[in-house]
Parts: C-alpha cells; sequence; structure tokens
C-alpha cells in the first residue's frame, strides 16, 4: 500500500512550528522574518535560515534528530502511516511488559532495513527521584544476514540506534516521550551521592554510566544527548561536585561545553575530562568505554587523571577579529618586520607621491631590483625575495629603465632573478577579478622562483581604478581594501607610486594616507649638487609603525644604454647619492651622456675619416688608426645637445669648448681616448666604455616550473 506522506504534512508542520506567522493559502510563513515558509500545494517546506528544505520524511529526520529509515518507523508509531509488510516477518510487534526493576529483554525494532536488521540489544530504565519508572531507552544494532553486526567505520563498533518507549497504560508501550519529557539516568543514585558530597561522572551514554559503575563510581547520563539537556536537568546537581567526560571528537566538546554552562553557579565544582587530552594517540570518536575495554583503561589511573584536572571554565570564543592574548603577544604574525630596515614596513600598502618627473619610478625600480637581487639599499639591509612590477603606465619607458639599472651595475639579464613586470593593467575599482588572478599569479610565481613575495608595485595608481573617482572616499574604500587584501595574503609589501597635485599634494581622498602604512613622499627640491644634478628627497611621511625618519637625499644619474641610427645615444637614468663619486664612475665605465657621446663620435670618426697614425706620433696601439681633431670635432658639433640657444653663437660656442673639454679631459685621464698636439689628432685606446656585466652570486637557478603552476599561469594568459 502506497502512503501519500503530503496528506500528513500540514498536520506535523503545526505541531512541530506551531502557529504560522501568517497564513494564505498559497503559502504559510513564521518568524518576523519568515524564515522558515511551508507551500500549501506542492506540500513542501522551507527553513531560508539553515538553507535546508523538503517534505515530510525531511522534516521529521530533521526536528526528532532520526535517519530516514528511523524516521519511517517514529511516523508507524505515531499512527501517522500504516506498518509495511516485511517488518517484523510481517507480523505485529509483541508489547514488552513495562520494566518496574532490571532492563528485561527488549522487544524486536519496529523495521528491517533492506541491508540489515535492527535488533534489540540492550534497555536502560530511566526513574523519577524516587525511584519509579518513567520510560525505556532501547539501543539497537544492525544486524546483517550472516549473523554479524554492522560496524561503525568511525568508531570500529556496532552501528547503533536508540528508542525512547514509555508505558500506555493497558500493559504496552507508546514509542514517544510525549508529556513525559527527557530526564536523567540513575536520578536516585545521583541525588544521593551529591548529599553525600561524592563525585558524579556525568557520561554522553547509558553504556558509559555502567563502565564507570563497574569501578565502583556514581555515573549518570541524560537520554536523547545534549540537545535533550534542559535547566531542570541541571538543577539537579545543585551543590555537586561533577566531572563531564567527552566522548573524542567535535560533537561531544560541544555538548560537554552546553552542560558545564549550565552547570555554572549550580554545581559546586565542575570539571570536564577529554580522554584524548591525557592518552596518546586516543583515537576520534571513541570514549571511556572503549578506553577500559580496548585499551586497558583502569580504575586506578582514571582516578589520577580525574584529580590532576583544572575546574572549568568557559573556553575562549572563537574570534572573528583575530583576538589575542597578552601570551601570544610574541608571535611571528605579530612581530613588527621591515622590508628595508628603519625605511619600509615588510607589509603593508605604501602610497609613493611625487610629481611628474619627480623621480618616483626611478626610486621604485632601485628598491625592486635591490630586493631583488638581495643588495642593500642605500645602506640599509633587504629581505630578499620576489618582486613583481604591474607596469600599468609606460611599460616601454619602465623596461628601459630596468635595462639601464642593470647596465650601470653590471648585472647581466637572467629569467633566474625573481623579478617579473607584468606589462597588462588591472582594475582595482570595478570587481575582484583583476585582484583575484593577480594574487593567483603572484603566488605561481612565488612557487616557481621558490621565493617569498616579498613586494607588488602598482604602478601607478590611477591607472589602476579606471572608473573610480579617486576624491570620493566610498571608491577609494572598495580600492584600499583590494590593496589590502593582495597585501595580507600575498604577506608582502604593495607599493603604489600616485601622482601629485599642482599644489604638492598626494592627489585623492584623505584615506589613501590615513589608511595605509607608509606614506613615502618623494620630492623634487630647488638645489642642485656640486656635479649640477638636481637634488631630490624621498620622505616616510607616515611610518604606522614605527619613526618617520629623515629624509633621503638621492639625485638622478644619466645612463646611456645603446645608440640610435642616427647616433645618437639612448638614454635613462638611475638612482644616485647626491655629490657622487664622478671620477670613480668614469673609473668603472659608467660614462656620463657627454663622456658617451664624445667616445662614441670619435669611434664614428675613425671608422669614416681615420686615417694611419703619422711617423711621428708614438702610443697608438698596433691597429688603431687615428682621426684629425677638426673632423671630429665637426661631428661632434653636429650631435651636441646644446642648450644654449642656436642664434646665440658665442654663447654656444663656450657652451661646446666648456662640456666637451670637461668630457674628453676625463675619458683621457682614466684611458679611454689619446691625442697628439703636435700633429692634432685623436684616437680610441680600445678600451671599453661599458661594466662588465655578471651574474648575481646571491642568485640560484630557478628550479623546473611544475605541471599545475605552468598550467594554472597558461589559463591565467600571463603576460610574459
Amino acid at each position: 500500500m502506497t502512503t501519500d506522506f503530503s496528506a500528513i504534512t500540514e498536520q506535523l508542520i503545526l505541531r512541530f512550528w506551531g502557529e504560522p506567522t501568517s497564513k494564505t493559502k498559497i503559502e504559510w510563513r513564521w518568524g518576523s522574518g519568515g524564515s522558515r515558509s511551508y507551500k500549501v500545494e506542492e506540500h513542501v517546506w522551507f527553513d531560508h535560515e539553515m538553507d535546508e528544505g523538503g517534505g515530510t520524511i525531511d522534516l521529521v529526520m530533521r526536528e526528532e534528530g532520526l535517519q530516514r529509515s528511523e524516521a519511517l518507523v517514529w511516523l508507524e508509531e505515531q499512527g501517522l502511516i500504516e506498518g509495511r509488510s516485511g517488518r517484523t516477518g510481517g507480523q505485529q510487534r509483541q508489547e514488552a511488559p513495562f520494566l518496574t526493576d532490571e532492563p528485561s529483554a527488549p522487544e524486536q525494532p519496529p523495521v528491517n532495513t533492506p541491508e540489515a536488521v535492527m535488533k534489540a540489544v540492550k534497555g536502560y530504565r530511566y526513574a523519577n527521584r524516587d525511584g519509579d519508572p518513567l520510560y525505556e531507552v532501547i539501543r539497537y544494532h544492525f544486524l546483517l544476514p550472516d549473523g554479524s553486526w554492522v560496524i561503525d567505520p568511525k568508531t570500529g563498533n556496532p552501528k547503533k540506534t536508540f528508542r525512547q518507549r514509555r508505558p500506555d497504560g493497558k500493559g504496552g508501550h507508546i514509542w514517544n516521550l510525549d508529556g513525559v519529557g527527557h530526564t536523567i539516568y540513575r536520578h536516585k543514585q545521583v541525588e544521593m551521592a551529591i548529599e553525600a558530597g561524592w563525585t558524579v561522572a556525568l557520561m554522553e551514554g547509558e553504556k558509559d554510566v555502567e563502565t564507570l559503575e563497574g569501578f565502583g563510581a556514581v555515573a549518570t547520563t541524560n537520554s536523547g544527548g545534549a540537545k535533550h539537556w534542559t535547566p531542570e536537568m541541571a538543577a539537579i546537581f545543585k551543590g555537586a561536585d561533577v566531572v563531564i567526560f567527552t566522548d573524542n571528537d567535535d560533537a561531544g566538546r560541544e555538548g560537554a561545553e552546553i552542560k558545564a554552562r549550565s552547570l555554572r553557579g549550580i554545581a559546586r565544582r565542575i570539571r570536564v575530562l577529554d580522554l584524548a587530552q591525557h592518552v596518546p594517540d586516543f583515537p576520534a570518536k571513541w570514549d571511556v568505554t572503549d578506553w577500559v575495554e580496548r585499551l586497558g583503561g583502569t580504575h586506578e589511573r582514571l582516578v589520577e587523571i580525574m584529580n590532576a584536572l583544572p575546574d572549568w571554565r568557559p573556553a575562549e570564543p572563537a574570534s572573528k577579529f583575530g583576538a589575542v592574548g597578552l601570551d601570544g603577544l610574541q608571535r611571528k604574525d605579530l612581530q613588527h618586520e621591515f622590508l628595508i630596515d628603519d625605511f619600509l614596513d615588510r607589509q603593508g600598502v605604501v602610497m609613493i607621491p611625487g610629481a611628474s618627473g619627480s623621480g618616483k619610478t626611478f626610486l621604485v625600480v632601485e628598491v625592486g631590483m635591490c630586493v631583488a637581487l638581495a643588495q642593500d639599499f642605500w645602506g640599509m639591509k633587504t629581505k630578499p625575495g620576489l618582486v613583481v612590477y604591474q607596469a600599468g603606465e609606460g611599460k616601454q619607458g619602465v623596461a628601459k629603465r630596468l635595462e639601464g639599472w642593470m647596465l650601470d651595475r653590471g648585472i647581466e639579464p637572467s629569467a633566474n632573478i625573481p623579478f617579473r613586470m607584468l606589462t597588462k593593467r588591472v582594475n582595482l575599482f570595478v570587481d575582484d577579478k583583476d585582484t583575484d588572478e593577480l594574487i593567483a599569479e603572484c603566488r605561481a610565481l612565488s612557487e616557481y622562483f621558490q621565493q617569498p613575495m616579498r613586494i607588488l608595485f602598482i604602478d601607478t595608481f590611477n591607472k589602476a581604478i579606471t572608473g573610480a573617482n579617486e576624491n570620493a572616499g566610498q571608491d577609494m574604500s572598495k580600492v584600499l581594501a583590494r590593496l589590502e587584501r593582495m597585501s595580507v595574503e600575498l604577506d608582502c609589501a604593495v607599493a603604489v607610486p600616485i601622482h601629485k597635485s599642482a599644489e604638492g599634494k598626494m592627489r585623492g581622498h584623505t584615506s589613501l594616507t590615513g589608511d595605509v602604512a607608509n606614506v613615502l613622499d618623494v620630492t623634487e627640491l630647488q638645489i642642485k649638487d656640486q656635479n649640477g644634478r638636481i637634488i631630490r628627497t624621498a620622505q616616510l611621511h607616515k611610518n604606522k609603525d614605527g619613526e618617520k625618519g629623515p629624509p633621503h637625499r638621492f639625485v638622478l644619474r644619466q645612463v646611456v644604454t645603446g645608440m640610435r641610427t642616427d647616433g645618437k645615444p639612448i638614454t635613462t637614468c638611475v638612482v644616485d647619492r647626491p655629490n657622487g663619486d664622478e671620477e670613480a664612475l668614469v673609473s668603472e665605465g659608467k660614462l656620463s651622456l657627454n663622456q658617451t657621446l664624445f667616445l662614441q663620435t670619435l669611434k664614428d670618426a675613425i671608422d669614416i675619416d681615420g686615417e694611419d697614425a703619422p711617423s711621428a706620433v708614438t702610443g697608438v696601439p698596433k691597429g688603431r688608426r687615428v682621426v684629425k681633431y677638426k673632423a671630429f670635432e665637426a661631428r661632434l658639433r653636429n650631435k651636441w645637445p646644446f642648450t644654449t640657444p642656436e642664434h646665440e653663437v658665442e654663447k654656444r660656442n663656450r657652451e661646446f669648448e666648456r662640456s666637451v673639454g670637461d668630457a674628453g679631459k676625463r675619458l683621457v685621464a682614466f684611458g679611454y681616448v689619446e691625442r697628439d698636439n703636435a700633429t692634432k689628432v685623436i684616437w680610441w685606446t680600445g678600451k671599453q666604455d661599458r661594466p662588465v656585466r655578471r651574474q648575481s652570486a646571491a642568485l640560484e637557478p630557478a628550479p623546473p616550473l611544475p605541471p599545475d603552476v605552468a598550467q594554472e599561469i597558461k589559463d591565467m594568459e600571463v603576460p610574459f
């Protein structure tokens, strides 16, 4: 016979949830916000807070805490559905007499399953304080056709379930506790023990109670588990010394916490015993009975453990805000660290404001390369590691600056250097897509290089916030949240160059300075060093966790990276300290623009107008040719980068003589050029004008790219 479960859903839902808050022909609702609902025509329910729902069986399983087969049994016992054939051999269940003293063998289970038969193995009598029987808890195991028990893989014990029954007054039983309610096991013995001042063990189940009673202890539990523990039960333990035993799982510990909290202020003393804290390698899901029966736990050892237990105190609440006690202040993640000693923080957002042409990008290149190559920055130690430079503005210019830096330092470009420039723009305003992909790519690069991520540059801020109003706090809070997220998830500094206004202030909303770790201000001063280079400063205007520190002065020194097809030099700049030793630079092959132009034009003049050295000239290396100074000077004048207007002929000539003379003297002094005044010829000695490239000793060859990382990077369309 087929049962129409939908016909009884309304009856059950009113029984479990009570009258609805609102009720229409289509839908019933419960709660002020309608958090639970019931569709009348579909006969389905839904709990919107718990995100679960279903039909009749699902409702019984949820509200009664039963498995599906158990829910069917419950419906039968309530008389809501008819008994099924195949249950207990298809015969009506024979009621066992209600227990009056010790539990008798209870009747067979109310239902079979396709795999196994539920078989009653034990009955536990619950009584009131006077010893009068109230109800029984029947323990069932699952019997397989071969006569063996179904074993719970989590515990290694027979799989079990429980039923409660109470007398119907007619010699039979009613399989529920309506009107009776749950209580504690061995109620009378518990009250006698409390009155005598004895310790009472509060267990998770009746079997554990009997295990403790075998040691001569007074023990109890409550039927239905922690979810059926009530304030009325807690009141029974007034003035008691209670030890709450917990199984080795989260549910057991949560249940122990519930009971301990309810006993606070009622019991004289409360302790909680978690055997996993005292027995090495105590298996998950095991309890005190398992300890005794399988590991040989003894009464003496149990007493020893119980006597050493501290009084219970509430577990510290799980913090959603990263709470740390005073004893945890030395935790590694709470220690302030520098990326550059006494200058930049290892983690956090760094805003780098500077006017256009102030040199902030050159400064950023200096910082990034020093970190990637494990070099000191202006005499300050760095934490070496991976540097990622997101060039959202002028990627060609950034590439030239990086090449100039390496050329100036004599570093051979290598894929093994833990530095990557990303050439595609990102948008940190619209949504989290670019932020997520940037974090993922940096993590993949960190794994590839086997180096910690140290600093991520987003250059420039304005190019990374397309669509946002930089003066709107709401827009900037979204962007800053994403910058901070990148810093936290990558555990690195995130440095962001940003433009200044015409008034010399950092552009954008005040949160851009108030909500970041560092503000590194770059300013161009109206003074020059002894070599005529404009002095600039880099100063921490904000250092969240330290001193602001003095301004660090620097200049930009021109570096020649190559020559164009028209013979003019390709130049960039590198960061240098003011009043740098120009003589030392020339000796290392680090020539200025004027010196480079002088030497390159000389080489060209020799190739075109050169001649063999006159016999009167000595010191010319074998095979070298010379050129008349007038021919060389004519070519040089055509290429020279004059600063004097063309119509001011005399002043222009003086500029040429002064600049060329200074460049020539330095080149002669350091052996690049020689001349013979008597014959008025000049020649190149053959000395190279570029520093020798070298591989950084700190670098190790990169390991092969792991297949999963390679695939991940391929999927992200890495732009390099």
